[in-house]
């Protein structure tokens, strides 16, 4: 059942959410866990950060089965402590099926379709807990359960995911009264598994007993075969140990190398990538060095023109205010001398003027000239600057991808190691398991072969030992009745001589026989009760010896398997350590590239204001030029060109013209690109200005007509 449902206050911030978001994605990304429910950086999607619990305790290695509609599209694990991470994408309807051997099967529907708004965005800090309870063995899957505890979808009241709590609360209700059953059924099952195996142990105890009245006359014979075979199996397994232990040093060896040569090859990836940004960042601060050298210095050649176009302007209109005084002094005494003065004045001046018009013109190519060649020098720079940059990014990334798949690899070689090694070690669980039962079937072949064999000398010892009782009872019956004719020809002679004597001596050899027979007949009572009690001593002994071998095979068994596990768990902390590692790494190298990034925004903006300033300062030139190029369109003689297509280019001082002449039958056109050492680009028809998009549309049109 699910065990939270929380929705923090953040998860309400969409602007905070997509930010999350888009550096987890980044980092999936980096690290190539993106499965195939995740999306990619142009799409929507929703991210949900939850954990299974059991009895209120993180459940690892929990499967998650992520359904779209009908179909698959991954599967994956629970963490340490329970914890997952999975993305969705948005305008689809997913299942989410968590299950565990020994628990309950359990799933949540995701219903993704979302406003049109926010199909685009990156939704992310959806946090939930689901608990599996444990089934009892035996017991199927209760139908209960095979709806979805919880569905989650749109709120357009909420403008953000919201799960049915009508519906939870339900299923919630429904699962509560499932848990209780199954918790009976498991107790009732504890209790018959208990009362199963208290029968069977004192079947087995009485069964032993039973088994064991007939094994007294090979108990030493058994003794030497079990110590025999537990000093092989000793053997055996002290071998398999120091294999095992050599082949665990020999690993462990192995991972070590391979750790150090790969920390050695990822510093030097590191040291090229950060060489690389350093060499980028000094390129790129020396260029903004020469760049801001060559601002001011365009400045100090600006100011230096302006001053002298002002100065030039000084100096005239200083001129014309002396000229005018002395036309005002002279006006009242000559009019023809003023006239005359007045005609020098004016020629003087409009040739001074035209000295400074040439001089400032002049000025202005000699500036344009300089322009341009700035304007070249720094479109080097920065050519070579973006090469210096593209080839750092190309060298940086294919260094990041190389790094990445040699993790990949080094992650997928891990894996199939893992997955050797265990089913290495599944083989020789199963061959361990084969053998033992080998002996185990051998050893209890020897044990029915020493129980045949020991009922066998029991059954001929009780028949030997019969017929020698036997054969006393009829040796001392003869004796007796030997003695006896004896003692009563004697008695009859004694009698005959003196009945009184010899009946008092009767009584005392009848007395005297009695006892000697009740004497030999208890002591050989006694004797085969002591023989008997001493082969009991000896087979409970042994058998008791049997039962603590067996617990002390049984706790080396136990303590093998605890090592094995500890060492599987300390080995499944290790490879969740370095998958932590791992995403701290790629969380630093995302924000590493984030700031790159940031600082390569910040130079293209500067380069931008960089751009804007040289063309404001070009806009002049590209204005008067607008007005020449007409007039300035080198001189086309139509009979120099045969018909057809004829392609041309044209180098000019401070520009380069690309002519295409097509000439047919009764009309030339001619198409002309001129392009200024400052930038500048221009379109022609014969002499008719057009726009690019109409230069290239009416020329290809032509081409297309004469078939080239």
């Amino acid at each position: 059942m699910i065990a939270s449902y929380s929705q923090t206050a953040s998860s309400m911030n969409i602007k905070k959410t997509i930010s999350f978001t888009k550096k987890i994605f980044t980092l999936l990304v980096i690290l190539g866990l993106a499965s195939s429910t995740l999306v990619h950086a142009q799409k929507g999607s929703l991210e949900l950060l939850g954990n299974v619990k059991q009895s209120g305790k993180g459940l690892e290695g929990a499967e998650i089965s992520i359904m779209k509609g009908n179909e698959q599209v991954d599967n994956i694990l629970s963490g340490n402590g329970g914890k997952f991470i999975i993305n969705l994408d948005l305008d689809a309807v997913f299942t989410l099926v968590f299950s565990k051997a020994g628990c309950v099967t359990k799933s949540i529907v995701f219903d993704t379709r979302v406003p049109e708004p926010v199909k685009n965005q990156l939704l992310s800090n959806r946090k939930f807990g689901i608990e599996l309870f444990k089934v009892p063995d035996g017991v199927e899957q209760p139908k209960e359960l095979s709806k979805p505890v919880a569905k989650w979808s749109w709120n357009d009241a909420y403008d953000d995911f919201d799960y049915d709590l009508e519906y939870s609360n339900a299923r919630k209700q429904e699962n509560e009264v499932v848990k209780k059953q199954l918790e009976e059924q498991a107790i009732v099952q504890e209790k018959q598994k208990k009362d199963s195996l208290a029968k069977a142990r004192l079947d087995s105890i009485n069964q032993a007993k039973a088994d064991e009245q007939a094994r007294l006359a090979e108990l030493a014979a058994k003794k030497a075969e079990e110590a025999k075979q537990k000093k092989i199996e000793e053997e055996r397994l002290a071998a398999l140990s120091a294999a095992k232990k050599h082949e665990e040093d020999s690993l462990r060896a192995a991972q070590l190398k391979a750790d150090a040569i790969e920390r050695a090859r990822l510093a030097a990836l590191e040291k090229a990538r950060q060489d690389s940004i350093a060499k980028a960042n000094a390129l790129a601060d020396q260029l903004a060095r020469e760049q801001a050298a060559e601002q001011k210095r365009l400045a100090a050649l600006e100011k230096a023109r302006q001053d002298s176009i002002a100065k030039a302007d000084a100096a005239a209109k200083e001129q014309l205010a002396a000229l005018e005084k002395a036309r005002q002094d002279s006006i009242a005494k000559a009019d023809a001398a003023a006239k005359a003065a007045e005609a020098a004045r004016l020629a003087a001046l409009e040739k001074e003027k035209k000295d400074s018009l040439a001089k400032a013109k002049a000025e202005e190519e000699r500036l344009a000239k300089e322009q341009a060649k700035e304007q070249a020098r720094l479109a080097a720079l920065e050519k070579a600057r973006q090469d210096s940059i593209a080839k750092a990014d190309a060298a940086a990334k294919a260094a990041e991808e190389a790094r990445l798949a040699a993790l990949e690899k080094e992650r997928k070689d891990s894996l199939a190691k893992a997955k050797a090694e265990e089913e290495r070690l599944a083989r020789e669980q199963a061959k361990e398991q084969a053998r033992l039962a080998a002996l185990e079937k051998a050893k209890q072949d020897s044990i029915a072969k020493v129980d045949a064999a020991a009922k066998a000398a029991e059954a001929a010892r009780l028949a030997a030992l019969e017929k020698a009782r036997q054969d006393s009872i009829a040796k001392a019956d003869a004796a007796a009745k030997a003695a006896e004719a004896t003692r009563l020809a004697a008695l009859e002679k004694a009698r005959q001589d003196s009945i009184a004597k010899a009946d008092a001596a009767a009584k005392v050899a009848e007395a005297a026989r009695l006892a000697a027979l009740e004497k030999a007949r208890k002591d050989s009572v006694a004797k085969a009760e002591a023989e008997a009690k001493e082969q009991e001593k000896l087979r409970l002994a042994a058998l008791e010896k049997a039962r603590q071998d067996s617990i002390a095979q049984a706790k080396i068994l136990a303590e093998k398997k605890a090592k094995e596990e500890a060492a599987e768990r300390a080995r499944l902390a290790a490879l969740e350590k370095e998958r932590q590692d791992s995403l701290a790494k790629a969380q630093a190298l995302a924000a590493a590239e984030a700031k790159r990034k940031a600082q390569e925004e910040a130079e293209a903006q500067r380069l931008r204001d960089i751009e804007a300033q040289k063309q404001a300062l070009a806009k002049n030139n590209e204005q008067n030029d607008k007005k020449q190029n007409t007039a300035t369109l080198p001189v086309f003689v139509d009979k120099d060109y045969a018909e057809g297509l004829t392609e041309e280019t044209l180098d000019e001082s401070n520009r380069k013209i690309y002519r295409t002449i097509i000439k047919k039958s009764n009309t030339t056109d001619v198409f002309s690109k001129v392009v200024y050492n400052w930038g500048g680009v221009y379109f022609f028809k014969n002499t008719t200005s057009m726009s690019e998009s109409n230069y290239n549309n009416e020329l290809r049109r032509y081409k297309e007509q004469l078939g080239k």
